[in-house]
């Protein structure tokens, strides 16, 4: 997602460029991180028009060697259109291995099987019938520059009447830097969570009144 310099895409185009991996670069112009899943999901389905779970990883993350395998099976078995999984934490200090149970960093369930509810996009499959159904824009744009716009996309599929699923066989390891456990990045990444999980409330009408995000 950076159209103008392109730095990301000059380090990867090589890796395809030469053989080493199968794939392809994807430029989304207009800046945000809900653009860029809309661009590559977007992508996908013009390009890819048999395929039927798209998984989602994010760019600092490592999947397990039988992640895609996992999922698909997760998907498969328990009758789920969206299937999440654990991001175990990688801390870049060990000393700080402690905080992988504060729920920032924990996963939020610990059994696969049916869930009510996901909200991250760092480790995901989505079923096409899902894309199919719910179109292009997929992520909300507003939720652009404040985050939350996976886990909106994935309360209104769930409203929908998709079904959600977790598999805690497939997990994928994030990196922490030293910065992610300093109070007031826990502090603040713990208002922004609430925050995200309150606001399809109030926008339903569930619950009167207003949600204020700071970024």
């Amino acid at each position: 997602n950076e159209a103008e310099a392109r730095a990301g895409a000059r380090a990867a185009l090589p890796l395809f460029e030469g053989g080493d991996i199968p794939g392809m670069v994807i430029v989304a112009h207009e800046r945000g991180n809900c653009s860029a899943y809309n661009a590559g999901w977007q992508t996908a389905i013009l390009h890819f028009p048999d395929f039927s779970h798209l998984l989602v990883i994010d760019d600092d993350e490592i999947a397990d060697p039988q992640w895609l395998e996992r999922m698909c099976h997760a998907a498969e078995t328990i009758g789920a259109d969206i299937v999440g999984g654990p991001q175990m934490p990688v801390f870049a200090d060990a000393a700080h291995a402690s905080w992988a149970e504060h729920p920032v960093f924990a996963p939020p369930y610990r059994q696969s099987g049916r869930v009510p509810a996901l909200y991250s996009s760092g480790n995901l499959l989505v079923g096409r019938n899902v894309l199919t159904a719910m179109g292009p824009p997929f992520l909300d744009l507003k939720f652009n520059f404040m985050g939350g716009g996976d886990s909106d996309f994935l309360s209104r599929a769930a409203q929908a009447g998709f079904v959600l699923g977790w598999c805690a066989e497939a997990q994928v390891h994030e990196t922490v830097p030293a910065r992610r456990i300093e109070a007031d990045w826990i502090r603040a990444r713990s208002l922004r969570n609430g925050a995200r999980a309150a606001l399809p409330l109030f926008e339903g009408g569930d619950i009167p009144g207003m949600v204020i995000v700071a970024h």
